[in-house]
């Protein structure tokens, strides 16, 4: 993945800044601003780098379009070994966001619908932020269980250790719980 060092960080843009014909964005999330974001709610990765966005940006009537590609390096911890482990991604965008004028009144828009209807994201005072969107497609796109590999052998239930880097013979060891005698019951028909 080669990055243009010249890539603008991202900020709220103004939705009078785009043209008619739309406009290609080339912007970055940087790792610090990343940090800010997961100390203030859960992201369930972390971020090895910046997260750069590119795609195009156009406005027809209330709504304004984004496509395009997300792709940075992330940190995550696998499910099994608990240990962490880079994932690059590389991820097709595309959102929709609503311009909204005035507050919707009793939970509707200005067109009579309610927001939980809404498959878009609104721009309130014609500021569009994009780092939201950028966020919720990469957290909605990490497994529930992220695994290093899929070989990955997980902990060792008896001692704990991490079975990849550590093999153990703790299987043999096992003692015997209270529901050991239902392995050799025997069930006639």
């Amino acid at each position: 993945m080669v990055r243009n060092p010249y890539l603008k960080k991202m900020k709220p843009l103004k939705v009078e800044a785009i043209p008619a014909g739309g406009m290609e964005i080339e912007l970055l999330l940087e790792p610090s601003r990343l940090k800010e974001i997961a100390q203030e709610r859960t992201l369930g990765f972390s971020p090895f780098g910046p997260l750069s966005v590119q795609g195009h940006l156009s406005k027809s009537g209330q709504n304004i379009l984004l496509r395009g590609r997300i792709e940075g390096i992330i940190r995550l911890e696998c499910g099994r070994c608990l240990e962490t482990f880079l994932k690059t991604i590389d991820l097709p965008v595309g959102s929709e966001w609503r311009l909204v004028t005035t507050p919707p009144k009793t939970g509707g828009t200005e067109d009579g619908q309610r927001l939980e209807e809404l498959e878009t994201g609104l721009v309130k005072e014609g500021v569009l932020d994009l780092t939201d969107r950028i966020l919720e497609e990469v957290i909605l796109n990490i497994p529930i269980r992220p695994l290093c590999r899929e070989s990955c052998l997980g902990l060792c239930p008896v001692c704990g250790g991490n079975r990849n880097t550590n093999p153990c013979n703790c299987t043999t060891g096992i003692k015997a719980g209270p529901f050991s005698v239902l392995k050799d019951l025997r069930v006639k028909s």
